[in-house]
């Protein structure tokens, strides 16, 4: 799928060492992303998230298909969990953005969710401008996250999100 000059698609396996080494400290810091992956352990990562209904990972692709980023979706329940990164020379460009507005609408038309959430250190202030600016809004504040700590949780209801 294509979206403001970023094109979302499934990560391919032999992609798995541009994966590694697109992650930086600033990833490793706002994620849960170990930084001791490597090339072996993500594409055997890639592959079983190929054969799992219930969760796609996108890479995050400039306009010339190379991945700069991730995004992934995971359902749980009627819900749908976002999170995402860019590596450092994609970032400043509106592309979090494009991208979190495409995976958001991807969930929607492929699942019966009722809400996309992302779960957002409160520290992580650029991720935060994203989220509002994809059209979420702030929830509230989990104590327990994915993000290994307090989270700001930002969602965003079906009925908010804009036809695709």
């Amino acid at each position: 799928m294509t979206a403001e000059a970023v094109k979302l698609r499934p990560w391919r396996p032999e992609e798995a060492g541009l994966y590694v080494s697109s992650r930086d400290e600033t990833v490793f810091s706002f994620t849960t992303e170990a930084p001791q992956l490597d090339e072996a352990e993500c594409r055997s990562n890639i592959e079983a998230a190929r054969a799992d209904p219930w969760q796609a990972p996108f890479a995050i692709c400039g306009p010339d298909d190379r991945p700069v980023g991730n995004v992934a979706v995971v359902q749980r329940g009627d819900v749908a969990v976002l999170s995402y990164w860019l590596a450092p020379q994609a970032r400043g460009r509106g592309w979090a953005v494009a991208a979190v507005r495409a995976a958001t609408r991807w969930a929607f038309d492929t699942w019966e969710v009722s809400v996309v959430e992302l779960e957002i250190d409160p520290a992580n202030q650029p991720s935060v401008r994203v989220a509002e600016a994809s059209g979420f809004r702030r929830h509230g504040i989990r104590l327990e996250s994915a993000c290994g700590g307090a989270a700001l949780v930002f969602r965003l209801p079906r009925s908010s999100c804009p036809a695709g």
